[in-house]
């Protein structure tokens, strides 16, 4: 915050004060939230009388805000056969300035249009991960879409909530497939 007087003539020396404490003229610093009354003044000389003037600065507290995001899905094993546990692993990332809580996910299979699991994160901090895994398998083989979402019902005020989900995708090979990716 710079904060300066100034008046019409040189030949006037100035006093700039803020809560009745004298600062440098002009006054750059950086001020907490709160009300500054700031008052700048003249002294009386043998051409000039005294006179002052007088303002309230108010300084807001910066709003702070989470941003919560679902960062890579991976599946491990890679190219799992039909019925074989799949470990599904994901990291939920804050990316805001401020503390999250009570942090709602979950898992979806958008190929089936079926729920695979969900959970809650106590809180994470301002740049805190926390990875997750999911264990499930899948009863056929074919290519499955999986979503995972982050506070789903924005019950989190977040600074973007168009980047609470990821999704990717995973194929499934029959049974003792003599070919399955490498």
């Amino acid at each position: 915050t710079t904060v300066s007087c100034s008046a019409d003539t040189s030949q006037v020396g100035l006093t700039l004060r803020r809560n009745d404490v004298a600062v440098s003229n002009p006054d750059v610093s950086t001020l907490a939230a709160g009300s500054y009354n700031y008052v700048c003044s003249s002294p009386d000389s043998q051409n000039y009388t005294v006179n002052s003037n007088s303002n309230t600065l108010t300084v807001n507290p910066v709003q702070t805000f989470s941003d919560l995001t679902v960062q890579v899905i991976t599946f491990n094993p890679p190219d799992p056969s039909v019925n074989q546990p799949v470990n599904i692993r994901f990291d939920i990332s804050n990316i805001g300035s401020a503390i999250a809580n009570n942090i709602q996910y979950d898992v979806f299979d958008l190929t089936n249009n079926f729920m695979l699991g969900s959970g809650t994160i106590a809180s994470l901090q301002s740049g805190q991960s926390q990875p997750i895994i999911l264990t499930t398998s899948f009863p056929n083989a074919g290519t499955y879409t999986i979503r995972v979402r982050v506070d789903q019902s924005n019950l989190i005020s977040e600074s973007d909530e168009t980047n609470n989900e990821a999704i990717a995708s995973v194929t499934v090979f029959p049974v003792g497939d003599a070919n399955p990716p490498t």
